[in-house]
């Protein structure tokens, strides 16, 4: 399981009710791709084996290196 937070990098606070998407390398399961929306906290947990990737949040590319445990990232 991996946890992605998403902040505003304006202020910090959770970016609630984004879709966040994950694909890359050294996942199990074929493309390793993980799928799913922000909850009010701006975290959404996904049931992903940990690897090599890039993260993008309601449409851009956010984040690109190692996907594990909990991953902040800012918009």
């Amino acid at each position: 399981m991996v946890t992605i937070e998403v902040y505003w990098q304006c202020d910090g606070l959770p970016a609630k009710d984004k879709r966040v998407e994950t694909w890359g390398t050294g996942w199990s399961g074929g493309c390793g791709t993980g799928e799913g929306w922000t909850d009010s906290n701006g975290k959404v947990h996904l049931d992903i084996t940990p690897g090599n990737g890039k993260i993008r949040v309601a449409g851009s590319i956010t984040y690109e290196g190692a996907i594990e445990g909990r991953v902040p990232v800012y918009i």
